[in-house]
C-alpha cells in the first residue's frame, strides 16, 4: 500500500513540473510571437529616433603590453545598455516572464567599432552572444573579445616606465543625433581583474569624445588605463650589469703597459657595451618621438669605452718610445705641466726614489752602512746626493721654464694613465648617479 502511494506522489510531482514547464514554454512562445511577429518587430530599425546607448568596460586579464610594436593586448567584455520600448510588456499577461532573450538576428543593437584596434577591424559582434530585454524595454548586450589596441609607448624613463593606454569605442553609421554614447559608470570595471606579472594598474578613467568625419559628429567613448611596469626583473638583468661593465671600462687605465693585454681589454669592454645597447635597442620601439634616458647613458658609456681603446693606444705608443728619443716640449707641457699636477701622481715610488726600490734592494737613506771592527757604524753625511724626483722638481732662475729632462718616456706613459683614470673614474660615477637618478625619479612622478 506504501509503495502505491509513493508511485501516485512521484506522478503528481512529474506531471505538476511538466505542466509547469509546458506552461513557461507556451508563455514564452506567445510573447515572442507578440512582440517579435504580430507587432513586425524589425531589427533593422532603432527603438527611437535618437537612442541613448550606456557603455561600461569590463577587464579580466592583461595579456601584452608590448612598448616595442607599442600595442595593448587586453581581454574583456562591453555592457551596453540602451532602452526599446517595442520589446515591452506586462508580465502578469505572460506567466510572470520578466525576462526575454535573444541574438543580433532577433533585436536591434548598435553598430560599435574599436576605433584604435590593430587586430579585427570588422564590427563588434557575436552571433553566439545573448542580449537579454527585461520586460520594461531595458536591453542589456554583452559580448566579450580580445581587444589589441595602439598604446603609444612613453619609453623615457624605462624600466621605470609608466604607459597610458586606451580602448576607443565608437558608434559606427549612426550619428551622434542618431546614437548618442555615454559611460554606465565613472570608472573600468576591474572587479575579475587578474594581477599581471610584469605590469601593475596604476589607476584609469573614462573620456567622451566626437569623432568628426566630414559634416557628420560620432559619439566616442575612451577607456583609459594606466600601467607601471614592475622594474625588478630588469634592476637585476639590465641596470646592474650595464653599472659593472660601466665601471669595468675605467680599469683598463690601471692595467700595466707591459702586460700585453690594456688594448685587448679595453675592445673587450666595448664590444660588451656594444651587445647591451643592441640588446636595449631591440626592446625599444623605433620611434624618435621619445628618448629613453638609458639609452644615452649607454651610449655615454660606450663612448667612453671608445675613448678608452685610443687612450690605451696613446699611452703605449708613449711608454714603449726609445729611451733615447727625446720628448717633445709640448708633450711635455701637457703631461707633466698639467695632468700631473692635477693628479698629484707619485712618480718617486714608482721610479723606487721613496722607499725601496722596484728591484727590492734598499734605498740610499736605508742603506746600512758597514761595520768597522764590529763597533762602529759609519753616519751618512748631513748633505745627501739630491734624489731624482727633487733633480726634477727643480727650475732655473726666476721667470724661466721647468726643467722637465729628467722624466722618462715612461715616466709620461704612466702619468698619462693615472690622469684619465681619475678622470674617467669621477665622469662614470656622476653620469651613472644622475641617470638613474633621473630614471627613478622620473618614473615615479610620472
Amino acid at each position: 500500500m506504501m509503495r502505491v502511494l509513493q508511485f501516485f506522489c512521484f506522478l503528481t510531482l512529474f506531471t505538476s513540473g511538466s505542466a509547469s514547464a509546458a506552461h513557461f514554454i507556451g508563455n514564452e512562445t506567445q510573447l515572442r510571437t507578440d512582440l517579435l511577429i504580430t507587432n513586425s518587430y524589425s531589427k533593422d530599425v532603432r527603438p527611437d529616433e535618437k537612442v541613448e546607448i550606456s557603455i561600461r568596460f569590463n577587464v579580466l586579464t592583461l595579456n601584452e603590453l608590448n612598448i616595442k610594436t607599442q600595442t595593448l593586448d587586453i581581454t574583456g567584455w562591453l555592457t551596453a545598455k540602451w532602452n526599446d520600448s517595442r520589446l515591452s510588456w506586462t508580465p502578469a499577461s505572460y506567466g510572470g516572464i520578466n525576462y526575454m532573450f535573444g541574438t543580433d538576428s532577433s533585436f536591434w543593437r548598435p553598430l560599435l567599432f574599436v576605433d584604435n584596434s590593430i587586430g579585427s577591424v570588422s564590427m563588434m559582434t557575436d552571433s553566439a552572444v545573448l542580449m537579454r530585454a527585461k520586460y520594461t524595454g531595458e536591453v542589456i548586450w554583452e559580448p566579450p573579445a580580445i581587444y589589441t589596441t595602439h598604446c603609444e609607448s612613453i619609453i623615457t624613463y624605462y624600466p621605470f616606465d609608466v604607459q597610458n593606454c586606451m580602448v576607443e569605442i565608437v558608434s559606427w553609421a549612426y550619428t551622434i543625433d542618431e546614437v548618442n554614447l555615454t559611460h554606465m559608470e565613472t570608472h573600468i570595471n576591474f572587479e575579475d581583474y587578474r594581477v599581471n606579472g610584469e605590469w601593475t594598474l596604476v589607476s584609469s578613467h573614462l573620456e567622451s569624445n566626437q569623432l568628426v568625419d566630414g559634416h557628420e559628429i560620432f559619439s566616442q567613448l575612451e577607456f583609459v588605463m594606466k600601467f607601471r611596469r614592475r622594474p625588478t626583473f630588469y634592476i637585476f638583468n639590465i641596470i646592474l650589469p650595464i653599472m659593472l661593465l660601466s665601471f669595468l671600462s675605467v680599469i683598463g687605465f690601471v692595467l700595466p703597459a707591459d702586460s700585453g693585454e690594456k688594448v685587448g681589454y679595453n675592445l673587450t669592454n666595448l664590444l660588451a657595451y656594444a651587445v647591451l645597447l643592441t640588446l636595449i635597442s631591440d626592446n625599444m620601439p623605433s620611434t624618435s618621438h621619445h628618448i629613453s634616458v638609458l639609452g644615452v647613458y649607454l651610449t655615454l658609456i660606450l663612448f667612453v669605452g671608445a675613448l678608452s681603446v685610443i687612450l690605451a693606444v696613446v699611452s703605449l705608443y708613449l711608454h714603449h718610445q726609445p729611451p733615447i728619443k727625446s720628448i717633445p716640449r709640448w708633450i711635455q707641457l701637457v703631461v707633466l705641466g698639467f695632468m700631473h699636477k692635477l693628479t698629484s701622481y707619485d712618480i718617486k715610488n714608482e721610479r723606487g726614489e721613496g722607499g725601496k726600490s722596484s728591484k727590492g734592494k734598499a734605498s740610499g737613506k736605508d742603506k746600512v752602512a758597514p761595520l768597522d771592527d764590529q763597533t762602529r757604524i759609519m753616519t751618512p753625511s748631513k748633505e745627501a746626493t739630491p734624489t731624482v724626483s727633487s733633480r726634477m722638481e727643480k727650475t732655473t732662475e726666476k721667470g724661466s721654464q721647468p726643467d722637465y729632462s729628467e722624466y722618462s718616456w715612461v715616466d709620461m706613459s704612466k702619468i698619462f694613465d693615472a690622469f684619465f683614470f681619475r678622470f674617467f673614474l669621477v665622469l662614470v660615477v656622476l653620469v651613472t648617479i644622475i641617470c638613474m637618478l633621473v630614471l627613478v625619479a622620473g618614473g615615479a612622478l610620472s
